[in-house]
């Protein structure tokens, strides 16, 4: 029996539920009609990001790997590259001056320049604010 690993991001607020089932439908379906406590509040959700595997085992231990800060930026960038995308179809130009990740600074990591320029994503406060004003047109 094959097991999924599944990232959720709320449409209402900003956050993300990383969780593992046997059929994904089915949990999207339950946390939407609010039969979880821990997601209730959030709804409604969309799915952001399966993963398959053959066995529970592997897929928990996935599960936590998403859970940690390393893996919840990466769902992050997931979603803010897609809304990035989002906007670009709506022929919104963004300037890429303003495309930053806050937390640049404090990673050692190779995908970033030393200014913390990270391709055309947006990230961080910036973000937020963009994402403000282009929806507030």
């Amino acid at each position: 029996m094959s097991y999924f690993v599944y990232a959720l991001r709320s449409t209402t607020r900003d956050y993300i539920y990383i969780g593992i089932s046997n059929d994904v439908q089915r949990r999207l379906t339950e946390h939407n009609r609010g039969y979880n406590r821990t997601t209730k509040p959030y709804r409604p959700f969309v799915l952001i990001h399966t993963e398959e595997f053959p066995d529970r085992i592997l897929a928990r231990q996935r599960e936590k790997e998403l859970k940690t800060t390393k893996g919840r930026r990466f769902l992050k960038s997931k979603v803010e590259a897609t809304d990035a995308i989002k906007l670009g179809a709506l022929g919104i130009d963004v300037p890429e001056e303003k495309i930053y990740y806050e937390d640049a600074a404090r990673e050692e990591d190779d995908e970033f320049d030393e200014r913390g320029w990270f391709g055309p994503l947006l990230f961080g406060q910036n973000y937020k604010k963009l994402r403000k004003r282009v929806y507030s047109l």
